[in-house]
């Protein structure tokens, strides 16, 4: 042994001696040297486990573009019903616009719209008033300052049977006032009826007793005033095959009545009524792949079912749909868990709902 290494050695003996520890015989640094290269191993630091998470929603493309048409109907884009059967079908977006009045002897005007006469040019989609109307109801029936509003649909009620039909995607009816500012003031009442009963004969109080109405204040900022379609039943979102459509369907159930400040003051409103809807025929071109999501269709109407999404609102539509999608982001799981036990998904679900059932 080298006579450096035997000194090394020998202090290594003494400062065992002093802290009564066993000594090695041989050099740490010759072990380091022999010892195998398949021996080194590197010690992982553990992975820390945290609590599991909250399971993470998609709401599918689809649902979520049905959603927005549905609460922002003035929002023009492509969407559709994502039903349990998806086929081609022809998204068509229909309006009327035009202005409406106060009577210049009652100081109550109104316009109430039937959404699914939207979708033809020859049958009257909506009923509203001019200054010469001398009423205090809504009237669906022609008369002195009672005036229709037409569609810009391509198809009459005609064309429906064998190689048309369509069904009612998204509709909307909104105002503003467009008085002077001298005349400025009263209110306006709006309403989607409760199960789409008719309008038609309503006055301001009968209006007022339903939890769907409400009173909104004509001021200076001129903001919207909306009223939207939401489905009432199964059958509202069926396409109707032929002509003469019964229920629900043929009512007028968005309105807006209106009190001018003054019983001689004719005030006027500006209106816009918007209708989405899927068409399929052969009377129809340009039709579109549509999609399915049962499930999304079942979250989209479970978190717009509620009063306050069917009462009149006021201002830009975009940020409702925006606090409805933080609902969703909130609440899905929950959400979803209530719309599994509806639909009764299980082991057997369709393949377009298996995303969603892994979450639970």
């Amino acid at each position: 042994m080298p006579f450096s290494e035997a000194l090394k050695l020998r202090r290594r003996r003494l400062l065992a001696a002093k802290r009564k520890r066993p000594v090695l015989s041989v050099p740490r640094s010759v072990i380091r040297a022999r010892r195998p290269r398949e021996q080194l191993m590197v010690r992982e630091r553990p992975v820390a486990r945290h609590k599991t998470s909250q399971p993470v929603v998609t709401v599918s493309e689809c649902a979520q573009r049905y959603l927005s048409v549905l609460e922002n109907p003035f929002k023009i884009i492509d969407a559709c019903l994502p039903d349990s059967i998806p086929f081609p079908t022809k998204r068509s977006w229909y309006w009327s616009k035009g202005t409406f009045s106060t009577s210049s002897t009652t100081g109550v005007g109104y316009i109430c719209v039937c959404p699914m006469f939207v979708g033809f040019n020859n049958i009257v989609a909506g009923w509203y008033s001019t200054a010469l109307f001398a009423g205090t109801t809504i009237t669906t029936s022609a008369g002195t300052g009672i005036v229709t509003a037409a569609s810009n649909s391509p198809y009459s009620t005609a064309t429906v049977g064998a190689n048309f039909s369509h069904r009612l995607v998204a509709a909307g009816l909104r105002i503003k006032y467009a008085g002077t500012e001298l005349n400025l003031g009263g209110n306006m009442i709006g309403m989607e009826s409760p199960a789409h009963i008719n309008t038609s004969g309503m006055s301001s109080a009968t209006i007022q007793t339903f939890e769907n109405s409400k009173t909104v204040a004509v001021d200076s900022r001129r903001e919207w005033a909306s009223v939207v379609h939401h489905p009432a039943n199964e059958p509202e979102m069926q396409f109707i095959p032929v002509n003469g459509e019964t229920g629900t369907l043929d009512n007028y159930y968005l309105c807006f009545l209106v009190n001018a400040p003054s019983a001689t003051t004719s005030i006027a409103f500006d209106f816009e009524i918007q209708a989405l809807f899927e068409e399929v025929g052969l009377s129809v071109g340009g039709a579109l792949p549509s999609h399915a999501d049962v499930a999304g269709m079942g979250l989209v109407h479970t978190v717009t079912s509620s009063t306050v999404h069917r009462q009149p609102q006021s201002g830009d539509r975009s940020s409702i749909v925006s606090r409805i999608f933080s609902a969703i982001k909130k609440n899905a799981p929950s959400l979803l868990t209530g719309i599994k036990d509806v639909i009764d998904v299980g082991k057997k679900a369709a393949p377009y709902v298996k995303d969603i059932l892994e979450l639970f």
